[in-house]
């Protein structure tokens, strides 16, 4: 967090559906932002990010708009200076008594990748979960070997996979969206591993000097 506040006034804004009713301003401004941050990076480039897509980009707007208004999400950002360099979004479920979070995207401004805001963002929502909320499970919704996640989420569970046919134009649809959150997931996954692989170098060089 050094890297950041040393650029200006940091502060975490949180939206939050199970606590307060959420206004429609409110909501529209987090969309547009967190739309906006993650085209301009490196998911925009490659075309997976929600506005690359059509299809996705209208499963966003009605999720998001629904997940709201029934208080299943909490929408995170981390601001710089009065402008939002990281954004996040965390669903909610609900299976009879046990309340689950589950987060979803998170993007953040590249040009202060250094100071890594995405996991500040991460942290902090996590956090604001654990004191405010009485949730059983907090899913990171990635996978196992990610590297960045699991520093600081220790604990897996075992999940199940499903058959579901690929028939009809509904489930075409959906299964288009599917594929598009399976690259965004393997797109992921590489930058990840490279920018651990720039930190480690980083670390080394820095060893060396001294």
């Amino acid at each position: 967090m050094r890297f950041l506040t040393d650029h200006g006034n940091c502060e975490f804004r949180i939206l939050d559906s199970i606590k307060d009713k959420i206004s429609v301003e409110d909501q529209t401004n987090w969309a547009k932002t967190f739309v906006e941050i993650e085209h301009a990076g490196w998911k925009g480039k490659k075309g997976t990010s929600f506005a690359s897509d059509e299809c996705a980009t209208n499963y966003f707007d009605k999720s998001i708009k629904s997940w709201f208004a029934n208080g299943k999400l909490l929408a995170l950002e981390l601001v710089l200076d009065n402008v939002v360099i990281a954004s996040l979004y965390v669903t909610i479920e609900k299976t009879e008594d046990v309340l689950i979070a589950r987060s979803q995207k998170t993007t953040y401004v590249e040009q202060y990748s250094k100071g890594s805001p995405g996991v500040h963002a991460l942290l902090h929502i996590n956090k604001y979960l654990l004191d405010n909320h009485n949730f059983k499970f907090i899913d990171a919704c990635t996978t196992p070997d990610n590297d960045i996640i699991n520093a600081f989420m220790k604990q897996k569970q075992t999940t199940s996979s499903f058959l579901v046919s690929s028939n009809g134009t509904i489930n075409q649809k959906i299964f288009s969206f599917i594929h598009f959150l399976e690259i965004s997931r393997i797109n992921m996954r590489q930058n990840i591993k490279i920018l651990i692989h720039k930190l480690l170098s980083h670390k080394k060089r820095l060893s060396f000097n001294n």
